[in-house]
């Protein structure tokens, strides 16, 4: 750790963005990065935390009120209210539910639905080239420093 104590870490976007569903937008690209950089200085020893942020980590459901479960992963807390850029489906995302609204409450996130779906969904977030995130989760760390919570890439069954 000592050896890495003024550790820098930085990368740049060599090429311009394609709009499609495999590639970031800019602000994606330079997001991972951020993320990426977080993440090699802790494993050098710079840092007690990675550029993940919070981790959703699994979610039960009752009726149309979905909790989802976070990992801090090292963050004293997590914050969010009115929350975008969540999906939730039944069909595998062939269409997606209505969602009411998603807060932060007593360290879950909190999805309610427009209605019960009556069956298992799957939730993912922040996904595709231009997700729709007016309002991000994000981890506080006893340094200050905030981290939006990671994305759900693959998709979270809930029942």
């Amino acid at each position: 750790p000592a050896l890495v104590s003024n550790c820098h870490l930085s990368s740049s976007l060599m090429h311009i963005p394609l709009g499609d569903e495999i590639h970031l937008s800019g602000v994606g690209y330079r997001e991972l990065n951020r993320r990426d950089a977080q993440t090699a200085a802790k494993l050098m020893g710079a840092s007690t935390y990675d550029g993940r942020g919070p981790i959703i980590t699994g979610g039960t459901r009752a009726a149309a009120v979905i909790t989802m479960a976070v990992n801090l992963n090292g963050a004293a807390s997590i914050a969010g209210s009115s929350v975008t850029g969540f999906d939730v489906s039944a069909d595998n995302f062939a269409t997606l539910l209505t969602v009411s609204s998603v807060n932060v409450s007593g360290g879950n996130v909190v999805i309610t639905l427009a209605a019960d779906p009556a069956t298992a969904v799957k939730v993912r977030s922040y996904w595709g080239y231009n997700p729709t995130q007016s309002s991000v989760i994000t981890g506080t760390y006893s340094d200050g420093t905030t981290i939006q919570a990671e994305p759900i890439y693959n998709p979270i069954t809930v029942s």
